[in-house]
């Protein structure tokens, strides 16, 4: 089911600065030390950050939220401010989930693209090429699909009772995916039609158009009733 909501978003404001209720660090990174059931690489002895894909209603750089399942999501890898490559010299960063709720769909030089399979949670563990030895690990998890929204762009509000209208020109929107729980779940692979418009999950675009009637004045002449088809 597809509706119109004013999701709300995991941030609070301060004096105009907004304070994020995630972070990006790896278990590493967060705590300082090598997890206690690992081996751990002298590479990146600060551990390493994870970025997923941000919200269409909340446009910064997070921690990964929940995959849906059956979606995807891109994780990004970094070390402090830098891309982490995961091909030095030709010998790829061995990448791996230890569960079966997500899969591991492709890899680039400093992401990964994850799959969710199922409800639960997974730690993705980026080691060494052909050592066990621990860069850095995350644990992700996927949930299924309870509801589809579409809200805003950016961080914006409106009265979700209240009919939906669109200027005319083109019109960018966002589809919410949350869980059972409100939870927010990301599919970067999701796309919607909307009146034969391919529109992306994350920055939906289509068009909605003036549509002239016999009798009446010209569209340029007159403020035209708007709505999307």
């Amino acid at each position: 089911m597809i509706r119109q909501r004013n999701l709300r978003t995991p941030f609070v404001l301060l004096g105009g600065v907004s304070l994020l209720a995630a972070c990006t660090g790896g278990e590493r990174n967060r705590t300082g030390e090598c997890p206690a059931d690992e081996q751990c690489s002298p590479l990146t002895p600060d551990g390493l950050h994870f970025v997923g894909a941000e919200l269409h209603d909340l446009p910064v750089e997070s921690a990964p939220f929940s995959t849906a399942v059956g979606g995807t999501q891109v994780v990004r890898l970094l070390v402090d401010d830098d891309n982490l490559d995961l091909d030095p010299g030709g010998g790829v960063r061995r990448v791996d989930l230890d569960g079966d709720a997500l899969e591991v769909v492709s890899t680039a030089s400093a992401s990964v693209t994850v799959g969710g399979v199922g409800a639960g949670t997974d730690y993705l563990r980026i080691t060494e090429a052909g050592t066990p030895l621990l860069l850095d690990r995350i644990v992700l998890d996927a949930g299924p699909v309870a509801e589809v929204a579409v809200v805003p762009p950016g961080i914006e509000a409106y009265d979700a009772a209240a009919p939906l209208a669109f200027l005319a020109g083109e019109i960018t929107v966002g589809l919410a995916l949350t869980d059972a729980g409100a939870r927010r779940l990301i599919d970067q692979g999701l796309a919607a039609t909307v009146a034969g418009v391919a529109a992306d999950a994350r920055a939906g675009t289509f068009t909605s158009h003036r549509r002239r009637r016999r009798g009446r004045r010209p569209a340029h002449r007159r403020r035209p009733a708007l709505h999307a088809r």
